[in-house]
């Protein structure tokens, strides 16, 4: 299967495919042919899906060390403001965790949360018109905000399509980290977020393959450990710089903002863009900026509690700061499960984004077996001539 997959980014790269139902096709017969036959994953052999997801992950790491770049890294440096900087950064590379795009040729769509749905994620590359858009030459970017995995139903199948997408597709799809992307093995799992004891141990992801391993001898545990490289290797932010409009995209929100010695601002403690990825910078919870931004929710009113918890809220006073110091005009983020698929908050310049929930048939009928927000009517977004957020239906 791994001489499949590489022949068709050959064939992808060479633009040997000219048909969309035929992108599609050879994208998905890769999954088909691999799953088929798979009836006790606890027994039959998987082999093969292993050989594959470990191919996937470490040639999607090499892409991910391969869009690192020194000259935007001097630059996230020596500045805080991205608006003053936006067009000295290199398009679609990284640094400190952080990617950008100035380049308005592309035509970019922001992903939120999917959580093991394998069905939602295949719907959203149709909403988007994705492979229709491949096969025509023009420019597309899907911007992913994180949370692949746990929850839903299709956890392996979910993680494989991101990760093919991101090795097939590596200048169009760009995947940044959720705070359900990560967690470690040391003889046991241990999870970056709470279990829920509700989903039990089968609606994570980690849990899942690690159980996987004790019961079936053909799925190993350095493919469990690989996986943890993979979300390692994720970046925490994207910054999208244009003409008429400046993005911050995450997963969460904003760092937490510093309100003792009653401080009028709020993010003094943060020198230049660069740390916003920083992992070593504590906060009074021994919390790191990193960590603040995958976490984080926006509400309307908030108390003084709300601000010293691991997941704290912020409202709009230290949200107007914040993008107000980073030179930015909209936040998009996902981290929520919104019934309609997508909010506004603070006038209109925060957008909650989620992309995991009910598929509709003719009928009306939900046709989605594999999530876990059957409520939910995801949607993704799309930036409309690079001035305006459009929400996209999630559809077959």
């Amino acid at each position: 299967m791994v001489n499949e997959v590489r022949k068709l980014k050959n064939d992808i790269k060479n633009n040997k495919i000219l048909s969309y139902v035929n992108l599609e096709k050879r994208l998905y017969e890769i999954s088909n042919s691999l799953w088929k036959g798979i009836l006790n994953i606890n027994e039959d052999n998987l082999n093969n899906i292993s050989l594959l997801h470990n191919f996937l992950i470490k040639e999607v790491c090499s892409i991910h060390k391969q869009e690192e770049d020194l000259h935007n890294a001097e630059i996230y440096k020596n500045s805080l403001s991205f608006k003053c900087i936006k067009n000295q950064l290199i398009d679609g590379k990284r640094a400190f965790n952080i990617y950008s795009f100035n380049d308005e040729t592309y035509e970019y769509y922001f992903i939120g949360d999917i959580h093991s749905d394998v069905t939602s994620l295949r719907a959203i590359l149709n909403s988007c018109n994705f492979f229709n858009t491949m096969t025509k030459f023009k420019n597309i970017r899907l911007i992913f905000l994180g949370d692949y995995v746990d929850r839903g139903k299709s956890h392996l199948e979910t993680i494989e399509l991101v990760l093919l997408l991101k090795y097939l597709f590596p200048n169009n799809c760009y995947l940044l980290k959720g705070n359900h992307d990560g967690g470690y093995i040391d003889n046991k799992v241990v999870l970056c977020v709470k279990k829920q004891e509700s989903l039990g141990e089968a609606g994570y992801f980690l849990y899942h393959v690690f159980n996987l391993t004790k019961y079936n001898q053909s799925f190993s545990i350095e493919t469990v450990h690989n996986y943890v490289k993979f979300f390692n290797s994720l970046c925490n932010i994207a910054l999208l710089g244009f003409k008429d409009i400046n993005i911050l995209a995450v997963h969460g929100g904003i760092p937490r903002p510093k309100t003792t010695n009653n401080e009028s601002n709020y993010f003094s403690y943060i020198k230049s863009l660069s740390q916003l990825a920083d992992e070593t910078i504590l906060d009074e919870l021994n919390k790191t900026i990193f960590h603040n931004m995958l976490w984080s929710d926006p509400k309307d009113i908030i108390n003084e509690k709300s601000l010293l918890k691991a997941r704290f809220n912020f409202n709009q006073e230290h949200f107007n700061q914040f993008i107000n110091i980073l030179g930015v005009d909209l936040l998009v983020r996902g981290h929520e499960a919104v019934e309609n698929g997508v909010t506004q908050f603070f006038n209109g310049r925060l957008y909650t984004i989620f992309s995991s929930g009910k598929i509709l048939n003719k009928n009306n009928e939900n046709t989605n077996m594999h999530t876990a927000y059957c409520d939910v009517s995801p949607k993704i977004l799309k930036l409309h001539n690079k001035r305006d957020l459009l929400s996209v239906p999630v559809n077959v």
